[in-house]
Formats: structure tokens, C-alpha cells, sequence
């Protein structure tokens, strides 16, 4: 991945749209990054890294913090990448998020916010957005994250010496965010966690069974079997436990069978009593029926006999007809109600017509009081019309005149302004004219100064190029050969940059003059226009001006005021003559519908006349009907005659509910005795079929004994039923138990071994965790690439290797590095490197770690890589190894910028981006790409 074109907008320091044409610099080799401090040269690096994966290099810069503070609110800021990759060009825009000021129309300000976006082109032109997308889309291409590619193509500011000095611990973490180790920590992590879940869930099946042991009960008291298999607890063995539960639910099925059969005899004993005594409990039932009954019959028979002469009596007094001729009478009675609505219905309409009746004649009255006052109306308005009449003509005379005065006042109005206009314009000619005369004696006083000091300058030069003249020698102003006068110095003779800033006061005073003059001639135009409009709208309005003084300004006020008293008695005329028109008009609209109102209301009162009469002819015809039919009825009203027909009804139920009931109780009465007698009969029958009587009490005794042996015996079944289901439970359990138990103690015992190796917990080898393991196979090969660089830029002198001793497997060392110095045969710790020294180490380490991170990445191409400070360190010679070193480390693919302030490089490196600042104007950094 090699960048092409970078655009930076209100980025970092850089305020306005900056572009850097990468491509420039070429495909391969070393450039330089330099410039002022703070200027903004990692920003550079920082822009490529935001437009790629949306984050700084740095991870103290957060990308919500990469917006200029120096831009404008209207400058909007991103970065814009244009970058090759295995020969196809991509184009990525992309911009944080970001608040900035925005200024609304009304002038008031608003804090807005920019979500963050971003765009990516790919080379067939298809596009992709959303910040998330582009960043994955880049990972996806480039086979590397953010924090991959930062060690790949950025060796920080800083990071040289925390990379070579850091433990064991930091380098560990180092590596597990570049290599990605933690997915062997999380592996050991994983295995020691089944270990542990495979540990426990032994213990818990052993602690079931040792549970299932507890629960189980003998039948035999103080067994000392049972007793010793609960002392072993978690250690019982399940297979004794299996054998002492088989031999005790068999003792107690054997058991369960001999009292279940005694059971069985006892209950059958039971039931014969059970029958005994209830045949015996039946026949004295029987027996206290019958004496109840002999008892009953004689009284029963009575209350029969006694039932059927009260019903004899009843039918030879006839109440069945008396009771039918009731029923006849209320049916007359009934016949009549319609005739009762009838007459009722009559009354209320007669009723109603004479309420018609009476709102007809008030209707009538009304309206021919109307007709009087409407007649009388219209009498009024027509005299008052006629009054009304001349006022039409009035109004057309008025109306001229208004017009006439109207147009007097405008023409007068349009005089007032060009008044007032030629007395400001007067005004702004006085004020015009004064300031140019003081600017005109101001520059005549700057223009006097100057040419003093331009002549007495003049003279002093004369003076010193006559002070060095000779007799016989040529002058080399005029060319004499005699100097009979030479001019003289002045000690107190203005400068040359006197002389010129008199010169330039006098060329502003002049200016300033001219400026003011044009003012005056514009001013004193525009007065002569004022006086001629004034003329003119003097003359349209009738007034004679021979001079624009006050008394023609108190002639105009006075003609105005009569023309304004003349208009106010015209508008009140007017006013009067309108109210009258208007009256008029109101009147000629208003008599014609008074006329149509008045025929209206007279016909309406033909009308009530007719309603009047046949309401009369219909009122007189209903009080007949109610006559009429009132003849043929004897009771007041229907409410009268439906209480006596409802009183009648309700003596005919009455009558014949007493006469139903009393057949019924003739009926009943033999029923019950009949009943009776034959019931005596059949218990008479029954007791025939009992045998001989038994003592009841005793046999109960015999019971009571029964049932206490039954219980007894269900009692004891239970319990050995209960035991015995238990007991069966628990040998189901510690079967269940024992056999999930063995696979599970296979596999803990081979888990815990992968645990103990992968956590390095193993007991009699190194204990060196998995990822350390890891880790310290990628640092071999870190320092395999290292030492190919290291040994270059140390003459041979140095190589890096892990620490070599007898606790280097040990994990607090694992990854500690030592330096071979070749030159005398020692090996120390890193930590003993001078600072040059230090920074060789260090940058060849994060070369070789760059190196490998491509590898593993799986041929990642990255043709572009930056080194951030550090060459201060070295000397001379250092510096040129390690300028030599870079140059073929770059090879013929891969370019490398150099962030430095040390000037000695800017001799050894001709290709440059240069970054200069000017914060304080307002317009950020620049950048610009210089090659020598």
C-alpha cells in the first residue's frame, strides 16, 4: 500500500484544504519530513491512518479531537486519501465527528454537529459509505487492523525505547495486540475452566451418591451395614452401596407378601360383620315403622271422611254456577272499556281544537295590529323621502371640491419636502465646503514640510559629494574641473526615510484634500437641484418665489393652513351629505318591501278568518260525539270502570281458588290414608323375612376389634412399601450416578493434563504458559529479521537475543532481551546500550517486528513506512550506517519518510516534505513537497 495523494481540510494544525501530491516522491527510497515544532509533521502520517481505519496513530489522540482549532466555521474538515495497492488505485474520504459554530440568518448563533461519514472507491468505480463499512472494507483489503498497520508502517515518536526496554509483561502485551496471542490465553484459560467444571461435576455426582446413600433406610435396627456406608460418605463405593440396596428391597418385598396376606383375612372378617350388623340395624327399623303406622291409620281414615263431607256440602250449595255467572257479569263489564277510550279520546280532541282555536284568534289580533303599524310606517318614510331628495344633487358639487383642495394640499406637501430637502442639502454643502478648506490647509502645511526636508536633504548630499571634490578633478555632477562654491553640510539634516515618510503624509494629506474637494462640488450640485425643484413645485402649486428665504417657508405654511381648514369643512359637509344619501338609499330599498310586507300580513289575515271558522264548525261536531256516547255508559270514567271490573275479577279467583282447593284436600286426605294402610301392609310382609334377633351391641364390639387389627396391619404394609419405593429410588440414583462418573473422571484427568501444560502449571517441566510459548517463537523470529539490520547498522558489532540462562523458561523472563557484543564476546541486558547504541537496537527491533507482522499477515504489501524522530542520538558514523540501512531497507518497492528535526539529514536526504506554521495569522500550517 503505497499513498499517492493526500487532502487535508481544517485537519490538525493544517486550517485551510491542503494537498500533497505523494506520488511525487517516487516508488521507492528515503524522504524527509521536517519542520517547525508542532507544525504538524505526524499529522501527516495521522491523516493517512484516519482516512484508512478512522483513528490517529497516536492513541492518545482521539479522532473527535482532529478538527482545527484554527479554522473557519464554515471549513469543513476530512481527509481524503488516494493510495495504490497491488497496481489498483482506491479513494477514500472520510471525516470525524465534530461540532463547529453555525451562524443563522437572523444573526444569532448555533452549536451544530457533523456525525462522522465516510466514503471508499474502489478501482470499477462501485462505492461504498458509513464509516463502520469503510473501515472493514480497508481491513478486508489490506489483510490488517489499525493497530497492525501503525507498527507496520509507523515506528511513533516514542515507542523506539519502550519497544527494546520493556519486561517480559509489557513486551507479552505488546505482542498479544500485533500477533493476536490472546486466543492461546484464552485457550488455557479455556481448558483450565473445563478442568475445573469436570472437577466439579465429579464431586457432585459423587456427593449424589453419597446423598442417595443417606436416604436409604433397614429394616433391621442398629444395622451396621448401613451405618458403615454412611460414615464413608463422598468415598462410599457406589458398587457395595448397589449390593446392600438390592439385599434390603428384597428382605423387604418378602416381607410386604406375608402381611398382605394376613391384611387380606381381616378385612374379609370385617365385611361379614359389616353385613351382620346391618341386617340387624334394618329389622328394627322396620319394626319402629310399623308401630308409627298403627298409630297413623285411624287419624288418617278421620281426616278422609271428614275431607269428603266438607266437598259434599260445597257441590249441593251449587258454587260451581254461582262462581260461572260472576265470570259472565265481568265480561259485560269489559265490553264497554272501548267505549270509555272512545269517549275519552273525543274530549282530548276537542280539547286540542279549542286550544287551536284561541292561538288562531291571538294570531289574528296580532297581525292586524301589525297591519296598523306597518300602514303608519310607511306613511313616515315616504314624507321622509321626499325631504331626502335634494341631497343627490349636493353631493356631486362636493365631491368636486374635494378633489380640487385634495390635489392643493399634495402640491403644497411635495413644496414642504423640496423645502426641507434644499435646507438639508444646504446644510451638507456648508459642512463640505468647511472640511475641504481645512483639508486644503493641511496638505498645503504637509506639502511645505516635505519640500523643506527634500531640499535640505538634497543640499546635505550636495555637501557630501562636495566634500570629497578636488581641485583639477573632474565633478561628477556636472563636470567641472573648479569648484569655486561647494556646498556645505548641515548637521541637522533629515534621513532618507524622513524625507520619504514626509513625502508619503503629504501624498495622504492630498488625497484626503481632493477627496473632501469632490465632496463639496457633489454637495453644492445637489443643493443648486434642491433650489430648482423647489421652483418648480412652488410654481405648480400657485406660489410667487422669488427667493428661498423664511418668508416664502411662512407664505407656504400659511396657504397650507387655509387649504387644511378648507379641507376639514369640506370632509364635515361631505360627511353630512353622505349620512343623507345614505338615509336615502336605505329608504328607496326599504318602502317598497314595507308594501310587500303589508299585502303579506293581509292576505295572512284572510287566511286566520277561514282557519277560525272551521276550527268553530269542528269544535260544535265533537261535542255531540261526546254527548252521544256518554248516554250508553254507567260508570264516570274508564279508570271507574277498570277498578270495578279488576274488584269483580278478583272475587272470582278468590271464590274459585277455594272451591279448587277444597277438592284437593277431599283427594288428598284418601290418598294419604290409602297410602298408608297399604304401606302397614307390606311391613307386615318384611317382617316375615327377618330371622332371629341378634345382640347388636356385641357384634359392634366384634367390629371395632376388626377395624384396630386392620389398621394395624395396613399400617405396617406402608411402611414396608415406603421403605421399599424409597430404597429403590436411591440404588436408581447411585446406578445413575456411578455410571456418568466413570467417563467424566477419564476426561478431567485428560483435560487437567492439556490445563496444567497450557497454564504452565505442569509439575517437573518449565513452567511457561501457552501464549508465552507463542510469543516467544514470533520474538525469535522478530529478532531473526532484527539482527539482519542491527548487525548492519553496528558494523557486526551487536546482536539481540533472548535472555540465555537457567530461568529463561521461567514466565517473568520469557520474552527479556539481551545484546551479544561480538567485539569482546559478552552478553548483556539491552538496558546497558548507550543512547545511540539504544536507538540502533530499538529501530532495528521495530523493523524486524514490522517485518514480521507482514509475514503473518500473509504477505501483507505495505510499499510505505515512517520513522518518527530518534536520529538526535547518534553520531556521525551511526548516522550514516543507519541512513545506509533505511536506503536498503526501502529496496526498490518500498519508500521511507523520516519525521526529524536533525539537519545533518537534510544533507544526506534531498527529498522533502516540508511543514511550516503560522498559527498567529490565522491560516494553520503548510506543507509542501521540495526534492533537490
Amino acid at each position: 500500500m503505497r499513498p499517492l495523494k493526500l487532502t487535508m481540510s481544517a485537519f490538525g494544525p493544517y486550517t485551510d484544504v491542503q494537498e500533497l501530491n505523494l506520488d511525487a516522491l517516487g516508488a521507492n527510497g528515503i524522504y524527509l519530513i521536517t519542520g517547525d515544532t508542532g507544525a504538524g509533521k505526524t499529522t501527516i502520517f495521522d491523516a493517512i491512518m484516519f482516512a484508512l481505519y478512522g483513528t490517529a496513530s497516536g492513541d492518545q489522540r482521539d479522532p473527535k479531537m482532529l478538527r482545527s482549532k484554527y479554522a473557519e466555521d464554515d471549513n469543513e474538515t476530512y481527509v481524503a486519501l488516494d493510495f495504490l495497492y497491488k497496481g489498483q488505485t482506491y479513494h477514500i474520504v472520510r471525516n470525524p465527528d465534530y461540532s463547529y459554530v453555525h451562524h443563522l440568518k437572523n444573526g444569532s448563533v448555533r452549536i451544530s454537529k457533523k456525525a462522522a461519514y465516510a466514503e471508499m472507491t474502489f478501482p470499477d468505480g462501485h462505492s461504498i459509505e458509513k464509516s463502520t463499512q469503510v473501515t472493514k472494507a480497508v481491513e478486508e483489503l489490506l489483510g490488517i487492523d489499525a493497530h497492525q498497520f501503525s507498527e507496520i508502517a509507523m515506528i511513533a515518536q516514542g515507542s523506539f525505547q519502550k519497544i527494546l526496554n520493556a519486561d517480559t509483561k509489557e513486551r507479552g502485551e505488546l505482542f498479544q495486540r500485533l500477533f493476536h496471542t490472546e486466543n492461546y490465553d484464552r485457550l488455557a484459560a479455556r481448558l483450565a475452566e473445563m478442568s475445573k467444571g469436570l472437577a466439579a461435576e465429579a464431586e457432585e455426582r459423587r456427593q449424589h451418591i453419597s446423598y442417595a446413600v443417606n436416604a436409604m433406610q433397614s429394616n433391621v435396627q442398629d444395622d451396621d451395614a448401613l451405618a458403615q456406608l454412611k460414615a464413608a460418605g463422598k468415598d462410599v463405593l457406589a458398587s457395595e452401596a448397589e449390593a446392600y440396596a438390592e439385599t434390603v428391597i428384597q428382605r423387604d418385598k418378602d416381607a410386604y407378601q406375608k402381611t398382605s396376606a394376613e391384611l387380606d383375612i381381616v378385612s374379609h372378617d370385617a365385611e361379614e360383620l359389616v353385613k351382620k350388623i346391618k341386617a340387624a340395624q334394618d329389622a328394627e327399623t322396620v319394626r319402629e315403622q310399623m308401630d308409627a303406622l298403627s298409630r297413623q291409620v285411624p287419624l288418617l281414615r278421620k281426616k278422609a271422611d271428614e275431607s269428603a263431607a266438607i266437598w259434599n256440602e260445597l257441590e249441593a250449595s251449587q258454587e260451581a254456577e254461582k262462581i260461572n255467572a260472576l265470570r259472565i257479569k265481568a265480561a259485560e263489564l269489559a265490553k264497554t272499556l272501548p267505549m270509555y277510550t272512545a269517549c275519552m279520546q273525543y274530549k282530548e280532541e276537542l280539547k286540542k281544537l279549542e286550544t287551536e282555536q284561541t292561538a288562531c284568534m291571538q294570531k289574528k289580533n296580532e297581525n292586524e295590529e301589525q297591519i296598523k303599524k306597518q300602514t303608519s310606517q310607511i306613511e313616515s318614510d315616504e314624507k321622509e323621502l321626499s325631504f331626502l331628495q335634494p341631497s343627490l344633487l349636493e353631493r356631486t358639487a362636493l365631491i368636486q371640491k374635494q378633489s380640487t383642495i385634495d390635489a392643493k394640499i399634495a402640491q403644497l406637501t411635495r413644496t414642504s419636502k423640496d423645502w426641507r430637502a434644499l435646507q438639508k442639502a444646504e446644510q451638507e454643502y456648508r459642512t463640505a465646503a468647511a472640511y475641504s478648506e481645512s483639508t486644503q490647509h493641511i496638505y498645503e502645511h504637509a506639502r511645505s514640510l516635505y519640500e523643506d526636508a527634500r531640499r535640505t536633504f538634497l543640499n546635505q548630499q550636495a555637501g557630501i559629494l562636495a566634500s570629497s571634490l578636488k581641485e583639477g578633478e573632474r565633478c561628477p555632477v556636472c563636470g567641472s574641473y573648479e569648484h569655486p562654491l561647494p556646498a556645505s553640510c548641515n548637521h541637522a539634516t533629515p534621513s532618507e526615510d524622513e524625507v520619504n515618510a514626509a513625502e508619503k503624509k503629504a501624498s495622504e494629506a492630498e488625497k484626503q484634500w481632493q477627496t473632501a474637494a469632490g465632496e463639496a462640488i457633489g454637495a453644492n450640485a445637489r443643493q443648486k437641484e434642491s433650489l430648482h425643484n423647489l421652483m418648480n413645485s412652488a410654481q405648480e402649486a400657485g406660489l410667487q418665489i422669488d427667493k428661498a428665504d423664511q418668508a416664502f417657508y411662512e407664505e407656504l405654511l400659511n396657504v397650507s393652513k387655509i387649504c387644511k381648514a378648507q379641507k376639514e369643512q369640506l370632509t364635515a359637509a361631505f360627511e353630512k351629505n353622505s349620512q343623507a344619501a345614505a338615509r336615502f338609499h336605505v329608504l328607496s330599498e326599504a318602502i317598497p318591501q314595507e308594501h310587500a310586507q303589508l299585502s303579506q300580513r293581509k292576505a295572512e289575515q284572510e287566511k286566520y278568518a277561514a282557519l277560525n271558522a272551521s276550527l268553530q264548525n269542528q269544535v260544535e261536531n265533537q261535542k255531540k260525539k261526546i254527548e252521544e256516547t256518554g248516554k250508553e255508559l254507567v260508570y264516570q270514567d274508564l279508570n271507574a270502570a277498570k277498578q270495578e271490573l279488576d274488584a269483580q275479577t278478583e272475587r272470582i279467583q278468590a271464590r274459585d281458588a277455594a272451591y279448587a282447593k277444597t277438592h284437593q284436600n277431599m283427594i288428598d286426605a284418601k290418598t294419604a290414608y290409602e297410602k298408608a294402610e297399604n304401606t302397614e301392609q307390606e311391613l307386615q310382609k318384611t317382617m316375615g323375612s327377618f330371622g332371629q334377633q341378634i345382640d347388636i351391641e356385641k357384634e359392634k364390639e366384634a367390629l371395632e376389634e376388626a377395624h384396630r387389627g386392620q389398621s394395624s396391619l395396613q399400617h405396617a404394609c406402608s411402611m414396608i412399601h415406603g421403605r421399599m419405593v424409597s430404597n429403590q429410588q436411591q440404588l436408581k440414583i447411585i446406578q445413575k450416578e456411578d455410571l456418568q462418573l466413570s467417563p467424566i473422571k477419564e476426561k478431567y484427568q485428560q483435560i487437567k493434563n492439556l490445563s496444567d501444560t497450557a497454564n504452565g502449571s505442569l509439575s517437573g517441566i518449565s513452567r511457561v504458559t501457552l501464549q508465552e510459548y507463542v510469543q516467544m517463537a514470533y520474538l525469535d523470529r522478530v529478532l531473526h529479521y532484527a539482527n539482519q539490520r542491527y548487525a548492519q547498522m553496528s558494523n557486526g558489532q551487536y546482536e539481540l537475543v533472548r535472555e540465555n540462562n537457567e530461568e529463561n523458561r521461567q514466565s517473568h523472563v520469557a520474552l527479556d532481551l539481551d545484546v551479544i557484543d561480538h567485539y569482546n564476546g559478552t552478553q548483556r541486558s539491552v538496558r546497558s546500550l548507550s543512547g545511540g547504541e539504544s536507538f540502533l537496537a530499538s529501530l532495528s527491533l521495530a523493523l524486524g517486528m514490522s517485518d514480521e507482522i507482514q509475514a503473518e499477515a500473509g504477505g501483507v504489501q505495505i510499499d510505505s513506512m515512517y520513522i518518527d524522530e530518534g536520529f538526535g542520538t547518534l553520531d556521525h558514523e551511526a548516522l550514516d550506517q543507519a541512513v545506509t540501512t533505511l536506503m536498503s531497507l526501502s529496496g526498490k518497492d518500498r519508500l521511507v519518510g523520516i519525521i526529524s528535526h536533525v539537519e545533518e539529514l537534510r544533507d544526506r536526504i534531498h527529498s522533502e516534505i516540508i511543514v511550516t506554521k503560522d498559527l498567529n495569522s490565522g491560516h494553520g500550517s503548510r506543507a509542501v513537497i521540495s526534492q533537490d
